[in-house]
């Protein structure tokens, strides 16, 4: 059986995975379902995210890698010796304070860390931030 309201048939646009005839329901259950979907289809959606709000108005985003706080040293250069990289909440504040930047770029590729992601996160929630920053995670 089909759920059709004005000619529309309702359950293969809302794609029911069971026949909701198969349930006990009020008409006016199913008089009422088309108007709450198209409330929620005209609500906008809200976020804290700024930089979707530079690219909803097609305006450019500047943003940085977040840098290593533990850089090799010459030696280490020489060598070819990578150390483990080292990521804080500190290094975070600091990038929270440069009005410049939009986002953040943290690449972890290959070696994901939960805990500088939470560092640099944090960070960047830093009271003394200058703007909200976004970040980007590479993993």
């Amino acid at each position: 059986m089909e759920i059709v309201e004005d000619g529309i048939n309702l359950q293969s646009i809302l794609h029911f995975p069971f026949s909701i005839l198969q349930f006990p329901i009020k008409s006016s259950l199913i008089t009422l379902l088309p108007v709450a979907l198209a409330a929620c289809q005209s609500a906008p959606a809200t976020h804290e995210n700024a930089l979707i709000d530079l690219w909803a108005q097609n305006t450019a985003a500047f943003g940085v890698y977040v840098p290593n706080e533990n850089p090799p040293t010459a030696e280490q250069r020489r060598n070819r010796d990578r150390p483990p990289p080292v990521y804080t909440k500190e290094g975070g504040e600091r990038l929270a304070q440069n009005p410049l930047y939009d986002f953040v770029f943290l690449n972890l590729e290959g070696a994901y860390d939960v805990g500088a992601v939470s560092a640099i996160a944090e960070g960047l929630r830093s009271p003394t931030a200058v703007s909200r920053k976004t970040l980007l995670v590479r993993a």
